[in-house]
């Protein structure tokens, strides 16, 4: 099984097309899966979003409790089924058609009993650089390719495995390994100390834990499907924001028009 364990905080725009994207490949999921979100005391209108879809759990605390301790308090209502994690939080939107991501990441960290988690950003986004490679964090790094092992996969897609010194750990959407994520629990704690707000710096320690081991590596894979919506400039936000709903838009239709010729 697989735990999907989304975070939001007051972004009701870019939320709905996360949830509207992972529902939409979800539904052609042939694996079991449970679907939690932890809402960090938002304002109306975002929990009204989340009342538009059906989770399994809504956990909502009184007040934003910061990013470390809202991880912890998902994790702590996941399943004990659950075999993989993936951590999204409210500003990620999966640009595909096809579930096959989820079944090429599990496929990888099933391969390998020293893989801790796949990393999902796609590898060419317009934020973090197009066709590049080493662009942290959601690709290994760095070149030269003879410090990857190389995975092939379905339909000609492949996976990239690292050790844990050319690679890093992220809160950018993963397919993590319940082992690990156990492992790594203690980590998930604020920094009093870091530059950034306390309730953004909960990716400090697992960071630091991730750094001081050798025995877990990390992974990515070329079909990866996760785009960041968040964190951009005004004008991505006017004129990048609105196009993605209208692919999404189109991808539901189609979705809906292949469903209806399927069951007729």
């Amino acid at each position: 099984m697989v735990s999907i364990q989304i975070l939001s905080w007051n972004r009701p725009f870019i939320l709905f097309l996360t949830l509207l994207s992972i529902k939409r490949v979800l539904i052609n999921a042939s694996f079991d899966y449970e679907l939690l979100i932890l809402d960090q005391n938002s304002n109306w209108i975002t929990k009204k979003i989340i009342r538009l879809f059906i989770f399994d759990k809504v956990i909502e605390p009184s007040s934003n409790i910061g990013m470390a301790k809202a991880w912890a308090l998902l994790n702590s209502h996941r399943s004990s089924n659950s075999k993989y994690i993936l951590q999204l939080e409210n500003d990620w939107w999966c640009c595909t058609k096809k579930v096959s991501f989820f079944v090429d990441a599990i496929m990888v960290l099933q391969s390998s009993s020293e893989v801790a988690f796949v990393k999902l950003r796609k590898n060419y986004d317009f934020q973090a650089g197009v066709n590049m490679i080493n662009k942290e964090p959601q690709t290994v790094y760095p070149l030269p390719l003879h410090i990857f092992y190389y995975i092939p996969l379905n339909n000609l897609n492949f996976a990239l495995i690292s050790d844990s010194r050319f690679s890093c750990f992220t809160f950018n959407p993963t397919l993590m390994k319940a082992e690990f994520r156990d492992e790594v629990a203690d980590a998930y704690t604020d920094n009093k100390y870091s530059d950034i707000s306390i309730l953004r710096s909960g990716e400090d320690f697992p960071t630091k834990f991730w750094e001081k081991q050798n025995r877990w590596q990390s992974a990515v894979i070329s079909n990866a499907p996760f785009m960041h919506t968040g964190f951009h400039s005004r004008r991505y936000i006017i004129l990048g924001v609105p196009l993605f709903y209208l692919v999404e838009l189109f991808m539901w239709i189609q979705l809906i028009v292949f469903k209806e010729r399927v069951f007729k």
